[in-house]
């Protein structure tokens, strides 16, 4: 490495933090000072590092310096990384004010609106997007913001609409007709659904993960034998390397069928787990995957998950160790370990690998909700009420974080405080799911005509919802009109043969 290119010490030292190789990044960096004080891609890394040390604040500093010597070259960069790192106040003021500047910036104009939208300043949002939409309004990424504040605002008809233009403009992307599919589904139409997913099969320039979404779909209609024949096609047309396209095969995976003529074993998907066979066919085909693809965390976590349904646990825990190994900058392996270890209740660890998580992203809703719900297992509701406060102060606009904290507060017996969470749904997030769950709140504190009210417009916004229908069900139980809570289970489980919650609602209350 030459000595005198502060390029090559930061270079190393980027590879480095992505290994999770931090005190060696460190030294390298020390060493780039050395060499000049005016490199804004230095300070860049210095700022990720404090970052992924913990070191929020100094982070800052370091992306404040990053933008005093870079100037316009580097601000989308710091947009970007201010934004995944969730300072929300630093963001928005480096926007507003590069805005300023260039006021017929696209990109710019696009970031405005992505983080007023975060942050639930919905008007604002729409605001930048109407003048981003005078620049270039055929711009897909235009449309898929579009659609993503119009969900936010529980107006999946119009997001629909939005990501429409999105698809015509950039028909190649296939995260767009998951979100038309998505849509689709909630509004009750699975034929829609269907034929959307099938559109990109044929358009999409990496088409496995919708052949994995529509196996989904038909395994939520009931149609098993239909989702196996689709990935397998999906194989046969697109080969054997992609990932995800082959661990949705392996909950098919069974006996030859010269052996299943001697051993009439269970080949459902569902029984086969609970008896297991001599040979575990699921966990054979996981582990050629292994083989196959020996880099990639994703197939240790499905083995993972394989092993904890069957009460593996030491297995299970050792896989998500590996994946960490190979991923150690990935806040998903964390995610997993930390599920892991919730599942077999080693609530200390768990708690551990949420909260590295957060280190590394900062953004995610389910480890706030996750890890707060632990400090409540663990007695300690201080910590457990500073992570949703955290939560919230990150992702204001969080249905999730909003329902689950104020389920907290009832249980502190702060009733007021919950209820003035749950009008902030309202405002923030009317989405059909959001309503469902203050529903439940709704009904806890004895407010029926409200819970009932939500309800029935989380059903009117999006009448596929299972969940909501469920919830409408239980509501009716918890009021004493058993015969509308088994109609709407019965609806429930019409609508999506394969989900079993509506059946296993049925099941209980004939017991």
């Amino acid at each position: 490495m030459n000595p005198g290119h502060v390029e090559a010490y930061v270079g190393l030292a980027a590879m480095l933090i992505d290994q999770a190789r931090y005190g060696e990044a460190e030294k390298l960096l020390d060493q780039a000072k050395g060499v000049s004080f005016q490199d804004v891609n230095m300070y860049v890394q210095l700022g990720v590092l404090a970052q992924r040390q913990g070191k929020p604040d100094e982070a800052l500093d370091w992306y404040r310096q990053a933008g005093e010597f870079g100037g316009d070259s580097i601000s989308l960069i710091l947009i970007d990384l201010l934004q995944r790192y969730a300072n929300h106040e630093a963001t928005l003021a480096y926007v507003q004010e590069s805005v300023a500047q260039h006021p017929d910036d696209m990109e710019l104009l696009l970031r405005l609106a992505r983080i007023q939208r975060t942050t639930g300043n919905y008007s604002d949002a729409l605001a930048a997007l109407l003048e981003a939409a005078k620049l270039n309004h055929v711009d897909a990424r235009l449309s898929a913001e579009l659609g993503e504040l119009y969900l936010a605002q529980g107006r999946p008809q119009a997001a629909l609409a939005a990501y429409r233009q999105t698809i015509n403009s950039e028909p190649e992307e296939p995260t767009y007709y998951l979100a038309v599919s998505d849509i689709w589904r909630g509004q009750g139409d699975f034929d829609q659904a269907a034929q959307m997913l099938e559109r990109g099969i044929e358009r999409a320039v990496r088409p496995g993960l919708l052949y994995v979404a529509l196996a989904e779909l038909y395994e939520q209609q009931g149609e098993s034998t239909k989702a196996q024949a689709l990935l397998e096609r999906g194989v046969e047309r697109i080969g054997e390397n992609d990932v995800q396209l082959m661990l949705a095969l392996g909950p098919y995976q069974e006996a030859p069928a010269d052996q299943a003529a001697e051993d009439p074993r269970p080949t459902s998907r569902r029984s086969s787990r609970r008896q297991l066979p001599e040979e575990n066919w699921e966990e054979l085909w996981y582990k050629e995957q292994l083989a196959r693809f020996a880099n990639e965390p994703s197939v240790r976590i499905a083995l993972a998950n394989l092993y904890l349904q069957e009460e593996r646990e030491d297995d299970a825990i050792e896989l998500l160790k590996q994946a960490i190994v190979l991923g150690p900058t990935d806040a998903g392996n964390f995610m997993a370990l930390a599920n892991g270890y919730s599942r077999i209740d080693n609530v200390d660890e768990a708690i551990a690998a949420y909260l590295q998580a957060l280190v590394l992203e900062p953004t995610l809703v389910d480890a706030y909700t996750g890890l707060a719900q632990l400090y409540v297992e663990q007695r300690n509701p201080e910590q457990a009420e500073a992570v949703y406060k955290q939560g919230l102060s990150i992702a204001p606009a969080s249905g999730d974080l909003l329902t689950q904290y104020a389920a907290f507060l009832l249980q502190e017996g702060e009733a007021a405080q919950a209820s003035d969470l749950l009008q902030r749904i309202d405002q923030l997030a009317p989405s059909a799911a959001t309503l469902a769950a203050r529903a439940a709140l709704f009904v806890a504190m004895d407010r029926e005509d409200e819970a009932l009210r939500d309800l029935m417009t989380a059903i009117s916004k999006e009448p596929g919802s299972v969940e909501a229908l469920v919830a409408l069900g239980d509501y009716y139980l918890d009021v004493g009109e058993a015969r509308n809570a088994r109609e709407t289970f019965q609806s429930a489980v019409e609508l999506l043969p394969g989900v079993a919650i509506g059946r296993l609602r049925l099941n209980a209350m004939t017991r």
